[in-house]
């Protein structure tokens, strides 16, 4: 009798255990970049330097945008004020000026702020500023 409580816990157990391998994925808005660094390019200080990147909606409801953090003046982000349905994608328009920034590389952290559960989405933009000469 004992034994057949075993099996018996044994086989739920199992069953337990397929049953939480079939779950459907996560609902939810779920946000994605095409890239997690952008390199802008080499500009002398006083230009500025445009690029994009491209944020996806992999989830299943729609994704808001809530806010970019660009963390310093030199550093600009502009996007369409919609949500984006699943399935579907926004450019990210990005911007970088700073005539005081030293000759070399730079690297700049952002983050995006939106309803997907894991925000803060966090990617960088790089790129290098050559020295001046005349």
């Amino acid at each position: 009798m004992r034994s057949f409580f075993i099996l018996a816990l044994l086989l739920s157990a199992v069953g337990a255990i397929r049953l939480s391998a079939e779950e459907p994925a996560r609902k939810g808005a779920k946000l994605r970049l095409s890239t997690k660094e952008v390199f802008m390019g080499k500009s002398k200080a006083a230009e500025t330097l445009i690029d994009s990147l491209i944020i996806y909606n992999d989830g299943d409801e729609e994704l808001s945008i809530y806010s970019v953090f660009t963390g310093c003046s030199c550093t600009g982000a502009t996007y369409p004020r919609s949500t984006i349905a699943p399935g579907d994608s926004i450019p990210l328009h990005l911007r970088f000026h700073d005539k005081r920034q030293p000759p070399g590389r730079f690297r700049k952290l952002l983050r995006i702020r939106s309803n997907d559960p894991s925000s803060p989405a966090r990617f960088f933009i790089t790129g290098v500023i050559l020295p001046d000469r005349d």
